[in-house]
């Protein structure tokens, strides 16, 4: 209902104010929006939460040698 209300204050304030300064405000809130939902991400993935942000510029054939190890590990 909270989040409801956000974009609801954005929709308004960007029909009333069609200046850059009504776009920028919708811009803001979207943004705001991702990086709460980015970091709800990492805190819900538990231990892999710092993991996370290195993997993401990592190469695939980096990856692939790190899902092995991890299945190697977890049979012994």
């Amino acid at each position: 209902a909270r989040r409801a209300g956000v974009l609801a204050r954005c929709a308004v304030l960007r029909t009333t104010n069609r200046s850059r300064f009504g776009r920028v405000r919708v811009a803001q809130a979207n943004m705001a929006r991702r990086a709460r939902g980015e970091f709800q991400t990492r805190v819900y993935n538990g231990h892999l939460r710092v993991a996370q942000s290195i993997w993401r510029g990592a190469l695939a054939s980096v990856l692939k040698e790190i899902k092995e190890f991890q299945k190697w590990n977890r049979g012994l």
